[in-house]
């Protein structure tokens, strides 16, 4: 409990610097490094500066949070994807809400604060089992890399620019990456939570050109691909694809929230292999991913 207390680095941020620092101080009395973030303007350099394993989201109301968490993936560049917990501070109003949104895994826990807090420690108790939580998952994240077997080799750039990565020699197997290519920080949230980190590698890009400048770097194995991605949209960019002889062998699976026979006529003329639906669940992601890499193989 002691090395929890003294290692835990809270970051609590809000838009109100009384309210940050009424929690901070309620948090301080139980850890040992608690920072605060109260500057919309500067949250990607106090997130990467303080490195939070816990993110305190103390605004007053839902919408509040969701912009400032939102904002945070975008100036990130699908960032944050450094190991961390949310816990989120609701009122009365946005309970159900809220609970919805940790069952869908955009937060990963509550508590119910405002106006003020019914139970003063159960704030403590939520960020110390976050902080426990992160720590356990940073431990296997090291286990896992010293057992690893291989590690993907990069190749030089082919003709056209991109990368294909070095075959794994038989016998040896090395975990599937999974690119995301979605603006929505809640998107990015799900994927990270549901897809166990020992059995997927993600990384995440937010628009058209971002998801061009990653497929630059690595080839993944499968593409998770939102149809309404800003600037150039999910089915011309996976068009693009399928027209490059290096990337178009990817499975492309488009993530939606509009199943109408139109959008599904016209992704599966682009040459995407399946769809899921938003939001969904761990069960029907990965048996997704699993159906569109069997072929693969």
């Amino acid at each position: 409990m002691k090395h929890l207390m003294n290692t835990t680095r809270v970051l609590v941020a809000s838009d109100t610097t009384e309210d940050a620092h009424l929690v901070q101080r309620q948090l301080k009395a139980h850890f040992s490094h608690v920072q605060v973030s109260t500057d919309a303007g500067s949250c990607l350099e106090d997130f990467e500066r303080h490195a939070p394993e816990v993110l305190v989201l103390a605004f007053d109301r839902l919408d509040k949070a969701r912009r400032y968490y939102h904002g945070l993936y975008r100036l990130g560049g699908g960032l944050p994807q450094r190991p961390h917990r949310t816990v989120i501070l609701c009122s009365q109003d946005d309970v159900h809400a809220v609970f919805d949104l940790c069952k869908q895994a955009c937060f990963d826990d509550y508590v119910l604060y405002w106006p003020h807090s019914h139970d003063g420690l159960r704030l403590v108790m939520s960020v110390w089992n976050a902080g426990r939580a992160t720590t356990t998952r940073l431990a296997m994240s090291v286990w896992k890399a010293s057992r690893a077997t291989s590690v993907p080799q990069r190749l030089p750039p082919t003709p056209s620019g991109l990368q294909v990565r070095q075959p794994v020699e038989p016998g040896r197997r090395a975990r599937p990456l999974v690119m995301v290519f979605d603006d929505d920080a809640f998107v990015h949230r799900l994927v990270d939570r549901v897809l166990d980190p020992l059995e997927w590698e993600t990384t995440f890009a937010v628009d058209g050109n971002t998801a061009l400048a990653h497929l630059d770097r690595h080839r993944p194995d499968v593409i998770l691909m939102d149809i309404h991605l800003p600037g150039l949209g999910g089915v011309a960019l996976t068009q693009r694809l399928k027209a490059s002889p290096p990337l178009a062998g990817i499975p492309v699976i488009m993530m939606t929230g509009d199943a109408s026979k139109s959008t599904l006529a016209h992704s599966m003329e682009a040459g995407v292999a399946s769809f899921v639906v938003k939001p969904f669940t761990r069960e029907s992601l990965t048996s997704k991913l699993e159906a569109a890499l069997a072929p693969l193989a």
